[in-house]
């Protein structure tokens, strides 16, 4: 009988449902990926808010049947990974007067701090489903991560809070008892990418991740070895396709092969003269320059790469991330797209492609499926315990 402890992800994507099982390993803590299942979605999510949870609660049933034959044994929870225009973050500050005769900070001021940072209730009808310490404050000046014995008369404390929209938790709550499935616990996929991508040192010195989907383009900040900003972008890598359908009137279905076979994020790069065979809407086929495709997809990554700069400058990261940019996703596989970023954004750029807590088989199996957030609801699931 096996008896290990199963966790499940399940990330809620724009163009697809994405499920994958996988069990912590005691002596490591590495995550062993036991399998994954990718269900296409259509007219049921959009720019990352679900718009009919009947046909997304289908979508995550036929994944999870799916898996169940994969792994062997019936799926009854999982953690669920969300983005979109309904997920947002605020920073929150508060403070208490340090009641220490000696002006020394203790537990007192800590747990009292702590509980007034719990006890905040957002307006707008949203819930707050995390709140991350990013830095405590003695006497307004005096910046440190642990105030635990230091002195002063006041301690302020500055959070990060993830939001996310009631409607949304409930349209997910719909579809996830129509696929009979329940929520170990809702994470908003930017705060999940750090842990799984980044390094230590980048982590503390400043990095931006930026994860572009079909319909969306996240964005994480992290400082301090803390995540200190997210955005999620109703922008991504569809945009590059309707405008190819609409200027080479292909089917929908062969551009993203296309894409992928001939297509550049540099222009400059392809001879002016080589010639691909596409396959009309009517099935007629004809000949048409590569160097048009290529100019198609580094125009549209340009306005990408143009809304990022645009949020880090608007969050005052632009000039504060040494480390400068981590490209990943379904839709950062272009060729040349590291360059077009760092030529566009003025910072190194760098592909996260090896995934921190998962053992190298998992590493090889997960490369054939490029939507790495699924494999970062894998840690927090093993992280938080939270399913029964």
């Amino acid at each position: 009988m096996d008896n290990r402890e199963y966790i499940i992800g399940i990330d809620i994507g724009s163009s697809s449902v994405v499920i994958a099982a996988g069990v912590r390993d005691d002596q490591s803590g590495e995550i062993s990926i036991l399998g994954v299942e990718v269900q296409e979605v259509e007219d049921c999510v959009k720019d990352g808010d679900i718009t009919n949870y009947i046909e997304l609660g289908n979508a995550i049933g036929k994944a999870k049947t799916a898996l169940e034959g994969e792994i062997g044994r019936k799926i009854n929870s999982a953690y669920i990974g969300l983005s979109g225009r309904s997920v947002y973050c605020v920073r929150y500050e508060d403070y208490v007067e340090i009641s220490d005769k000696t002006g020394c900070v203790t537990d007192n001021e800590l747990r009292e701090l702590n509980a007034r940072i719990e006890m905040v209730v957002p307006g707008g009808g949203d819930d707050i489903i995390e709140r991350i310490p990013l830095r405590y404050t003695i006497d307004e000046h005096q910046h440190v991560k642990n105030p635990l014995g230091a002195f002063g008369r006041k301690l302020s404390a500055t959070y990060l809070f993830v939001l996310v929209g009631k409607h949304q938790i409930d349209r997910v709550n719909r579809a996830l008892h129509r696929a009979e499935i329940k929520a170990c616990g809702l994470c908003v996929n930017p705060t999940l990418l750090p842990d799984l991508l980044l390094n230590d040192d980048e982590k503390e010195e400043g990095v931006a991740i930026v994860d572009i989907g079909s319909d969306l383009t996240d964005i994480s900040v992290v400082r301090e070895g803390k995540l200190w900003y997210f955005s999620s972008l109703p922008i991504g890598a569809s945009s590059i396709n309707n405008d190819l359908h609409e200027f080479l009137k292909i089917s929908r279905k062969d551009i993203e092969q296309l894409k992928k076979r001939y297509g550049s994020a540099l222009a400059a790069g392809v001879p002016d003269n080589t010639t691909v065979p596409v396959k009309t809407a009517g099935h007629a086929k004809k000949q048409i320059l590569q160097r048009n495709i290529a100019e198609i997809a580094e125009e549209r990554l340009k306005d990408i790469a143009g809304f990022v700069m645009r949020e880090l400058k608007a969050a005052k990261f632009s000039t504060k991330l040494p480390c400068g940019i981590v490209l990943t996703g379904g839709s950062a596989y272009l060729s040349n797209i590291d360059q077009l970023f760092a030529r566009e954004l003025q910072m190194e750029v760098r592909f996260g492609r090896m995934l921190n807590g998962i053992d190298d088989e998992s590493q090889q199996m997960i490369s054939a499926f490029p939507q790495s957030v699924v494999v970062g609801l894998l840690l927090y699931g093993a992280k938080h315990n939270a399913c029964e």
